[in-house]
């Protein structure tokens, strides 16, 4: 049988696959295209809103297989895993998930003009063949997390990102021992001074029954489908969206929390044990600073490293960090095969102003992007330059109850010291303000709490405009600097 060729073949349900495969069918809607993707769940962005050039927020919702074919017809769905790919022929191999346990599946081949692999990024779990230790990833993971603990008194959480604050603001009646190896909370964002800002939220007791501040997108899920809570499968599916815990039940089998953070440490051994009574598996930890204890479960959340596993056997350059390095047009180094989101890395000359870090909000940045680049090619027109998007980085999230944001070069990387001047600007559980200039001009932010400081900041860091004169002004609370600048760029 002739296998059926495509204009472009996706691989991967995530945030940059399926924006892969809407941008697409926005540019060209008579573009034949099928998405591979492992699970029958993929994740969707909607009510899309600008709160500047750059920076927007959005909803995440999850659609399974006949929401997403309602929506894009035209699209060939396939559920299954993509086994390997011939550069040469431009096939692409592929095993359908069976319908029932009984059903045999053989591999099917599909021809492509341009491949686009997706394939994000697999969780860097501690001791994974552990049952008491689980990965928060994706929505599976979460449901068999909410199982685990509505039967835990004691979690440890291993990790200083993003899950690992929102888990640590989030659970109630458990207590907490939350591992990090750095010296303050969340350092991958924030600064000292920030996560000391933040770090109070901790510590403070929330009612029961309290309504949860989210001033952020939503996360939500429309998928029917149930999760077996003992195991996950091999293959995990596309990661979280934001505020993935929105709806959910993070609460213990204690009548409190507590949470006790252990500073520059990490696990020295993890020992899995099982009460003979109970039959009830319990893990043993001892850290490097020597401290030992007792808990129900592990969540390990120190990130995720590239899936590259498609590309294996695959002469393919990689980038430092592992992914698959793509040029301005997120191309890789084999010819009509392109990459982005987790998967990828960044082989172009970064922009000072932007830093490359595997979020949702970049996915879907190089999901649009490298449509546009694949549409370009099939139409015979000359590459686009790389977008604007990548000049400044921007990012909006939610920590503790609080917005925070940060733009630019939020954390002063690679900057000389001697030519950075840095304003702050703190109220006490209300707002975090860090301003970091260079030579006179802005080049990052931390914006804690509702600041409505991010548009102007945003416009000075894209226009690089001299603030000598007014900087010391610049966080002066009796000052409308939005307005003064709007006056200023209109003249």
């Amino acid at each position: 049988m002739t296998a059926i060729q495509y204009d472009v073949i996706v691989i991967g349900g995530g945030i940059a696959g399926v924006t892969c495969v809407e941008s697409l069918l926005l540019l060209n809607p008579n573009i034949s295209v099928a998405l591979i993707s492992c699970t029958p769940c993929v994740k969707c962005t909607t009510n899309i809103v600008a709160l500047g050039h750059l920076m927007e927020k959005f909803d995440v919702i999850e659609q399974d297989e006949s929401e997403f074919i309602q929506r894009f017809p035209t699209v060939k769905f396939i559920h299954g895993e993509a086994v390997r790919f011939y550069s040469e022929k431009h096939e692409v191999e592929y095993r359908r998930v069976p319908s029932s346990p009984d059903e045999s599946v053989d591999v099917s081949t599909m021809v492509y003009k341009k491949l686009c692999v997706c394939t994000g990024g697999e969780p860097n779990v501690v001791a994974p063949n552990l049952d008491s230790v689980i990965s928060i990833r994706d929505t599976d993971s979460v449901q068999i997390l909410q199982e685990k603990l509505r039967k835990a008194k004691h979690v440890a959480v291993l990790g200083n990102g993003g899950i690992a604050n929102e888990f640590i603001c989030e659970v109630e009646d458990c207590d907490v021992t939350w591992i990090i190896k750095d010296n303050f909370i969340n350092s991958a964002f924030l600064d000292p001074g920030a996560s000391e800002f933040l770090i109070n939220q901790i510590k403070t007791v929330k009612p029961k029954g309290e309504q949860k501040y989210l001033k952020r997108w939503q996360y939500e899920s429309n998928s029917k489908s149930s999760v077996d809570a003992t195991k996950l499968e091999e293959k995990t599916g596309p990661a979280l969206g934001p505020d993935w815990h929105k709806n959910l039940d993070l609460k213990g089998l204690g009548s409190k929390e507590n949470v006790n953070i252990q500073y520059s440490t990490t696990i020295q051994s993890i020992e899995e044990t099982s009460d003979s009574s109970s039959n009830k598996k319990e893990l043993k930890i001892v850290l490097t600073n020597g401290h030992e204890f007792g808990c129900d479960f592990l969540v390990s959340a120190t990130g995720v490293n590239p899936a590259t596993g498609f590309f294996e056997g695959q002469k393919v350059k990689l980038g430092e960090d592992s992914g698959i390095e793509v040029n301005e047009s997120f191309e890789t180094s084999i010819a009509d095969v392109y990459a982005a989101g987790d998967c990828c890395t960044p082989g172009w000359e970064i922009a000072p102003h932007w830093v490359h870090m595997r979020l949702w909000t970049q996915a879907k940045q190089m999901g649009t992007c490298v449509a546009r680049s694949i549409t370009a090619c099939l139409q015979n027109e000359p590459k686009l330059p790389l977008d604007i998007c990548f000049e400044v980085f921007t990012h909006v999230t939610t920590f503790f109850g609080y917005k925070v944001i940060m733009l630019g070069n939020f954390n002063a990387k690679g900057l000389d010291k001697n030519k950075c001047e840095i304003l702050f600007r703190c109220t006490k559980n209300m707002e975090y303000i860090k301003v970091i200039l260079h030579e006179d001009k802005l080049c990052g932010a931390i914006l804690i709490g509702e600041t409505d400081y991010e548009e102007t900041f945003e416009n000075l860091i894209l226009n690089q405009f001299d603030l000598g004169f007014i900087k010391d002004g610049l966080l002066d609370p009796d000052v409308d600097i939005e307005d003064y600048f709007d006056y200023l760029f209109s003249c």
